[in-house]
């Protein structure tokens, strides 16, 4: 990965902000756009229709490779191809069908009768998993030791069954047929880690170190990022009873864990998020509309997050990074930032190493 300014530094100071440790300045990954590419990428072809632009590895990886020669990995940030086929994978393995998008992909539910999650299954031959399956391979034959190949966004718990059954059913069966809730739930955390685990062992490298393709994190071992999106629908106690519990045990299996949240209607759940056991990140999106992750009007959550020893992701605007860490420390904080140049993005670490 000889693109990476110093992927051994990063690694070790990402490890060390992974454990709790302090690290010098902050825990940053900057992705620079470099004057010119440092190589010239191969010609991206425009595809037929949506479908094939997201999902034929003969387009999705040569546009890769475009972004991959314009960007400098300054300071933490470890380049890797991006895998994901919409923010969900995992509910087409089990059935859901896609609509490709310009910018995302919606899902078609396909479970009738919340009766029948409990015998839901996964199936290696499914079409769409063998489609993940032969992108990775074609993106881990041309990576070749350059870049990382990430695990997908595969999603899980809640918000796989929404996708599988519907939004509306499902808020009403959390009311009134929550066994078959709870029920699904324990099956899904089973299936997920059916596919989870043959993607993981696809990707980790030689010390079993990996990326997922969400929030530009790598971790040094198996990782994923989790969520709960729907969680903006339910009540503390809803969440504290049907979400945190499958939440702990998604995380016993793995070594690493971060949970993207979604939004102010999420922020409710905080308090019990802090107490899952192995969930070490909280990763925080304001939503559209919001104020930034840099904006003082969140430094409270962030310090909240922090003492209870939690660490934090925080997509960064350049600008905001310095007033945002003065305010709330540098230890558990870990920035991603993008769209500077390379002198700007470099000074900017240089500067960082005394904060």
């Amino acid at each position: 990965m000889l693109e990476c300014q110093d992927l051994v530094g990063a690694k070790e100071r990402l490890t060390k902000w992974w454990h709790g440790e302090a690290v010098e300045g902050v825990a940053w990954a900057i992705h620079a756009l470099r004057k010119e590419p440092r190589f010239e990428p191969p010609p991206a072809p425009e595809g037929r229709d949506w479908t094939q632009r997201w999902t034929d590895p003969a387009i999705r990886i040569p546009q890769f490779l475009r972004q991959f020669a314009a960007v400098e990995y300054l300071g933490e940030a470890i380049p890797y191809l991006d895998t994901q086929i919409g923010p969900g994978s995992f509910g087409l393995f089990l059935g859901v069908e896609p609509v490709f998008a310009p910018n995302t992909v919606w899902y078609e539910p396909t479970l009738k009768d919340l009766a029948e999650g409990p015998g839901l299954s996964f199936d290696p031959d499914n079409h769409w998993f063998r489609v993940h399956v032969e992108y990775i391979q074609a993106a881990l034959a041309v990576a070749e030791g350059r870049f990382y190949v990430s695990l997908p966004d595969l999603v899980e718990g809640l918000d796989t069954l929404a996708a599988l059954y519907n939004n509306q059913k499902l808020l009403v069966d959390l009311m009134d047929r929550p066994e078959l809730v709870h029920a699904t739930q324990a099956r899904l955390t089973d299936l997920y880690f059916e596919v989870y685990d043959r993607l993981y062992q696809m990707v980790k490298d030689e010390a079993g170190a990996c990326c997922f393709s969400a929030f530009q994190t790598w971790a040094p071992g198996r990782y994923a990022k989790v969520q709960c999106d729907i969680a903006a629908a339910l009540g503390p106690g809803q969440f504290e009873e049907f979400v945190a519990p499958y939440l702990a045990r998604q995380c016993e299996r793995l070594d690493y864990a971060m949970f993207h949240l979604d939004g102010p209607d999420c922020i409710r759940h905080l308090d019990i998020l802090l107490q899952v056991p192995g969930l070490q990140v909280i990763q925080w999106t304001p939503g559209a509309g919001r104020p930034d992750v840099g904006d003082p009007v969140w430094y409270g959550m962030y310090r909240r997050i922090l003492e209870r020893k939690r660490l934090i992701l925080l997509g960064m605007p350049l600008e905001r990074a310095r007033p945002t860490v003065e305010a709330i420390g540098t230890r558990g904080v870990y920035m991603v930032t993008g769209g500077c140049g390379v002198d700007e993005g470099l000074r900017a670490l240089e500067a960082s190493r005394g904060w």
